[in-house]
Formats: C-alpha cells, sequence, structure tokens
C-alpha cells in the first residue's frame, strides 16, 4: 500500500486525526519542495504551519551565520529555524503560545532526532516576564506573526508579539537580538523605529526575496551596514553596502551586448544603481533595475542575458517578429505600461514559457523591446 493511500485509510479510521493526515497528502509537494528533509523524515505540518516556516535552504544559511551555547527563539512556529540552529547551538529554548502546534513540533523533532531542544508553551510577554532568574542567552532570535485579523501589519510594533514593547526584558538576557521582518519590511523604517542595528540582511533564494532579517547589538553603537545574499544551487552570492555611499551611474545611449536586471534583495534596500555602478553598467532606465555593458560579469546578484535584437515597441511589429523568429513560447516582462503580460500574451495569441525573454520598457523616451537570451 502506498504512503498516500495509509494516509486515506488512517484517516477514515481515525477521526480525530483525519484532517492532520489529510493534510499531509494534500501538502506533501509543497512540502518536499519546501522542507525536503522534512519531507524525508515523515514530518507532520498543517497548511498554516508550512505557509509560516522557513525554508529548509534560507533557515540552513541562517544557522552558518551565528553560534554559541545556548539560543532564545520567540513566536517559534513549527521550528524550522530552531531544527537549524540546532546545529550550530549547544542548546535551543523555544516559545511558541500555540500549545497544538508545539505537540507536533516536538514529535517532528524525535523524527528528526534533535535532542538539544526544548519547546515551551507561553506567549513571549509571559516567558520574559516569568525568567525571573533572567537566564542569559547568546541570541534571542524573534519571528513575530505578520497577520493581524486576517490582514498583513508592516510596523513591527504592530506584530504580535509587539517586538518594540519586549525590548526592555530582552535587554536584560542577552546583548545580541535577531528580528525576523516582511519581506514587505523597509529597511530605512526599521532604522526608524529600532536602535542598535547593526546589519540589515536581505535574502533570496533564485530571485525571489524570502526575509529581513535585522541584527541588533545592544552593547555597541556600530554603523549599520546592509547585505544582500542570493542563495541559489551553484553556491551564495552576496553584497554590502553602506547606507549612504556615494556612486555613479552612466546612462546608457545606446545598448551594448549583455543586458542586467539587477536581483530583488538589492532592489528591496534601493542599491540598484550603486550595485551596478560598481560593476561597470550603464543605466537603460532611471527607475527600474536594467543595465547593460559589453562585458559579461561574473557573480552578479541577479540575471544577466545576451542581447539578440532590440527595436521599438508596436504590437504588429512585435507579432510579425515573433512568426519571423518562430516563436509561439516566450518569456515576457512589462514595466511602466498601460497592459501587462497577461493581455499580450492573449492578444499575440503565444503561450509563456522556452528559452527566449522579451522585455518592453520605455528608454531613451520610446518604448523599446528587448529580445534576450539567459546567459
Amino acid at each position: 500500500m502506498s504512503e498516500t493511500s495509509f494516509l486515506k485509510k488512517y484517516a477514515r479510521t481515525h477521526l480525530k486525526s483525519a484532517s492532520l493526515a489529510l493534510y499531509q497528502v494534500q501538502l506533501e509537494k509543497k512540502i518536499a519542495l519546501k522542507l525536503p528533509y522534512f519531507h524525508n523524515q515523515k514530518c507532520l505540518l498543517t497548511p498554516l504551519s508550512l505557509e509560516q516556516s522557513t525554508s529548509e535552504i534560507v533557515a540552513i544559511f541562517k544557522s552558518t551565520l551565528i553560534s554559541g551555547d545556548n539560543i532564545l527563539t520567540l513566536a517559534s512556529g513549527i521550528g524550522v529555524d530552531d531544527w537549524a540552529f540546532s546545529k550550530s547551538f549547544k542548546w535551543v529554548t523555544s516559545v511558541d503560545i500555540d500549545s497544538e502546534l508545539n505537540a507536533l513540533v516536538d514529535f517532528n523533532f524525535e523524527l528528526l532526532d534533535v535532542k538539544n531542544f526544548k519547546r515551551i508553551s507561553s506567549n513571549a510577554e509571559t516567558f520574559l516576564n516569568d525568567n525571573k532568574e533572567k537566564l542569559r542567552f547568546d541570541f534571542v532570535y524573534i519571528d513575530p506573526d505578520r497577520r493581524s485579523q486576517g490582514k498583513k501589519e508592516i510596523l513591527l510594533s504592530e506584530h504580535q508579539p509587539n517586538v518594540i514593547q519586549l525590548l526592555p526584558e530582552i535587554k536584560k538576557i542577552t546583548s545580541n537580538l535577531i528580528i525576523k521582518c516582511s519581506p514587505l519590511y523597509d529597511h530605512q523604517m526599521a532604522l526608524k523605529e529600532l536602535e542598535n542595528i547593526y546589519k540589515i540582511l536581505v535574502i533570496s533564494v533564485k530571485g525571489e526575496v524570502k526575509e529581513m532579517l535585522l541584527f541588533l547589538d545592544f552593547e555597541s553603537n556600530k554603523t549599520p551596514q546592509i547585505e544582500c545574499i542570493d542563495l541559489h544551487k551553484d553556491g551564495v552570492l552576496k553584497a554590502t553596502f553602506a547606507l549612504n555611499n556615494q556612486y555613479h551611474i552612466e546612462t546608457a545611449l545606446e545598448p551594448e551586448t549583455y543586458f542586467y536586471e539587477v536581483g530583488a534583495s538589492i532592489v528591496k534596500v534601493r542599491k540598484q544603481h550603486e550595485y551596478a555602478s560598481y560593476f561597470g553598467l550603464k543605466s537603460l532606465h532611471q527607475f527600474y533595475p536594467f543595465y547593460t555593458s559589453h562585458e559579461l560579469k561574473t557573480d552578479f546578484i541577479g540575471r544577466s542575458f545576451l542581447m539578440i535584437a532590440h527595436f521599438e515597441f508596436k504590437a504588429k511589429v512585435f507579432a510579425e517578429y515573433l512568426v519571423e523568429k518562430k516563436l509561439k513560447d516566450i518569456n515576457l516582462k512589462i514595466k511602466g505600461l498601460k497592459f501587462d503580460s497577461t493581455q499580450l500574451f492573449k492578444k499575440l495569441k503565444i503561450k509563456e514559457g522556452g528559452e527566449d525573454y522579451f522585455y518592453i520598457f520605455e528608454s531613451n523616451q520610446q518604448i523599446n523591446v528587448w529580445h534576450l537570451k539567459r546567459i
């Protein structure tokens, strides 16, 4: 009997656990993609816990950044970060208010053979207030809930728990705090809401921003810096910025051999022009992260293309070009225009996919089409 068939049969005969069993059937592909080791060890998850969990690749990377004797994690969820931290700390104390979820975490951690870990059912405020002995931790890591009554809250003061209100108690038990923020959170807002930030870390996976982390050291006043990390199958790419670096970016009068799109982690902190200037690229648009060069740049965070052709955009001309090149499947990105890619796909009767990329946006006072090939 297959695992899926077994779970369905189990669900029919054990009604109390039916929902949890069926979740594993429904979520199997998503769990395997986001949490492959948890999936291989037959760990159990609910839809919400999976949605809110850190992906394994990000959690493992974070665990390489810090280490020590002990770490306290607050609002810890399904515990993927706890699992990763258990590899770099001698002991992990983990706190979450959801007792049912915590039972699931304890079950999973037995399967994962994690022994240097304890999950406590409590909210962060109560745990900190009840810590009469003020046990010290090398690090405190907090992953507050960014959803309130169905809507996403952006400010740290709006999260649950309220990180800003917890700071006085956290300062009593550690010098080092790490706060996981929403990818929507603005790094400039962090500097207004918090003191003692020494690093703002933005992590992307295959070009998609996954997390922003704030690193605080309560015992120093280091000048904050920004780090952008892109994780991919071949390793890690990193770019570091000061808050207010001076740079010069040249505007391209004509497109050159290669086309570059700066990665989302760098765009997130509005450092795309600075990053492009470091590589000696020329800008194709004042506000979009598109650049060009006659030189092929390596170790570039973002996407690199060979320029095949470029011409002024007109729907009829574009359609004729696709017919001429015998292209029925293309990748399309449109910026700043009154129509989107879905509308254009429908109008031209073509599908998304293939190895050819087309970018359409205004450059040098006209709307241009850029035919590109990934490098």
